[in-house]
């Protein structure tokens, strides 16, 4: 079964020691965007998607899991 979006995102952002906060300031979004995204309030645009694979350096392969799990189809911009 796959991982919801938001699970995944929180899963990679705490891996990386990152909060909340921190991460929606690195992708220059508002502060509770990442709140939101991890609860399944709010999906993400495939922009947003990249920009946070970006900000936590994830590998080409975790990048599009985190795609695929927002629906995107995977691969770079």
């Amino acid at each position: 079964m796959q991982m919801r979006f938001g699970e995944l995102l929180a899963q990679y952002r705490r891996r990386a020691g990152i909060s909340q906060a921190r991460l929606a300031r690195m992708i220059h979004a508002d502060h509770s965007t990442i709140s939101r995204l991890e609860s399944g309030s709010r999906g993400p645009s495939r922009q947003m998607v990249l920009a946070i694979a970006r900000a936590l350096s994830l590998s080409n392969q975790e990048r599009d899991k985190l795609l695929l799990s927002a629906r995107y189809a995977p691969g770079e911009e």
